[in-house]
């Protein structure tokens, strides 16, 4: 939990670009990790090429379909994530300076920003918590949110893995469970 709100910390101030280029980088790591814990371990771990470039499991959108089809993600975090996805990509390969608020083509972002609304009371709960100094609101602050909020799901299921070896759906994000975030004082550390 203290690398994720470290990420934060630095992801918060960053660009838009960057911080989505980060946040989406860091669902990809989460993703292997929790199937890493999950997949029979191989035979001879240095040769273990399943998640190397080009194999099956390089890409992020691999890795997301295979966490939703073994029932680690529910159909919608699923999308959500690809959502993510996809505007990582826009922001990795847009030449001219990327900016949330002036975006030309707001098909992916809008939906993604869907969820914001769904999702409003957990999310205004959690900004005094994980953005407190945020100065900047609107887009940009719910597009951080909900990579947020993504991210802890992800990083809870990674958690209880690791204990328990026994998969279970990652909940939707309206099931965030924020009073054990609120109360993790290791966690808020970061903060002072």
């Amino acid at each position: 939990m203290i690398e994720l709100f470290a990420m934060i910390k630095e992801f918060i101030f960053d660009s838009d670009r960057s911080a989505i280029m980060v946040g989406a980088s860091r669902i990809d790591i989460y993703l292997e990790r929790i199937l890493k814990l999950l997949l029979k371990e191989p035979s001879n771990p240095k040769e273990d090429s399943l998640f190397n470039i080009e194999r099956p499991l390089s890409s992020f959108s691999s890795k997301i379909d295979l966490a939703h089809r073994i029932g680690i993600l529910t159909d919608q975090l699923a999308i959500n994530i690809h959502l993510v996805r996809k505007l990582r990509n826009d922001a990795a390969h847009d030449a001219y300076p990327f900016d949330l608020q002036k975006m030309k083509d707001r098909n992916i972002l809008d939906k993604l920003l869907k969820n914001y609304e769904i999702y409003k009371d957990t999310m205004e709960d959690l900004q005094p918590i994980m953005l407190p100094d945020y100065a900047k609101s609107g887009d940009p602050c719910r597009v951080r949110l909900i990579i947020i909020m993504i991210l802890m799901r992800l990083e809870d299921v990674m958690h209880e893995i690791a204990q328990t070896k026994q998969p279970r759906y990652v909940q939707d994000l309206k099931l965030l469970p924020l009073d054990v975030w609120r109360n993790d004082k290791n966690a808020l550390e970061w903060k002072s």
